[in-house]
């Protein structure tokens, strides 16, 4: 009887040393990865200028969105711009990044909070908007109403 449980407990010790193994480089593993996604912007506008000019920058949180505001406002910050504008709708694209487990969990996920737009108008004063961002791996769309 005795010889029959010591085969039994080796192949239980290798299976719970298997698995703390397993769980162990899924601790201390780390896959880290960034990126672009592209969010389509659609504009609604109630205006009677056309749009000229769109102008954006991404924003990493709300804490920003004054500063970043005004360092727009004194021409302290240059905003890229967008050139695929078809009158509708455009996209832009918006950095993500995040680290997984060793085996494949996800542990963080980061990006941009927020949309920044500057409009310009043919004959009128320019429009700033700031947008939320949407979550990029459920929706990559957004509207903004210009009114």
């Amino acid at each position: 009887m005795a010889m029959k449980k010591k085969p039994v407990l080796i192949v239980a010790f290798v299976v719970a040393l298997a698995c703390a193994g397993l769980l162990g480089y899924d601790f201390v593993a780390r896959s880290f990865w960034q990126g672009q996604f592209p969010l389509e912007v659609q504009v609604v506008s109630n205006q009677k200028h056309p749009i000229t000019r769109v102008s954006f920058c991404t924003v990493a949180s709300h804490e920003l969105e004054e500063k970043i505001l005004k360092a727009v406002r004194l021409a302290e910050l240059e905003l890229g711009s967008v050139t695929n504008f078809d009158g509708q709708r455009f996209t832009v694209d918006v950095p993500w990044g995040g680290y997984d487990s060793g085996l494949g969990r996800e542990l963080v996920y980061d990006q941009c909070k927020l949309l920044f737009l500057k409009f310009d108008f043919a004959d009128g004063p320019s429009l700033y908007k700031t947008v939320q961002i949407p979550d990029g791996r459920r929706s990559r769309r957004v509207a903004v109403e210009i009114q």
